[in-house]
């Protein structure tokens, strides 16, 4: 909505209107404060909704994994490592269209 071309373009004719004298410069800043203060009460109205991305459980203390880079590519790592050494690396089966995933457990 702020940085739209058509609210662009209604500023820049407001701003001519003040140097003409046609607006006056207080009157345009109450406008802008009215109009943002109904676009922040819009966003308090609106639900957010943050979801995590679903990862795999750690195959050795079921605890949770994040996603690394190796020298071989990517693979999961348990979050408790050093503690915990639970791998799952992200190796494509050719079988498979979506990619399979291969457990590997060390320790």
């Amino acid at each position: 909505m702020l940085t739209s071309p058509g609210t662009t373009a209604l500023w820049e004719q407001a701003l001519d209107d003040i140097a003409q004298g046609k607006l006056s410069l207080a009157s345009f800043m109450e406008k802008q404060k009215q109009w943002l203060n109904h676009l922040v009460s819009g966003a308090r109205r609106q639900q957010l909704q943050i979801t995590a991305p679903v990862t795999p459980v750690c195959p050795l203390c079921q605890g949770r994994m994040r996603k690394l880079k190796g020298k071989n590519g990517e693979f999961w790592s348990c979050q408790r490592y050093p503690e915990c050494k639970g791998v799952i690396s992200e190796q494509k089966t050719s079988h498979s269209k979506r990619g399979g995933r291969k457990i590997k457990k060390r320790g």
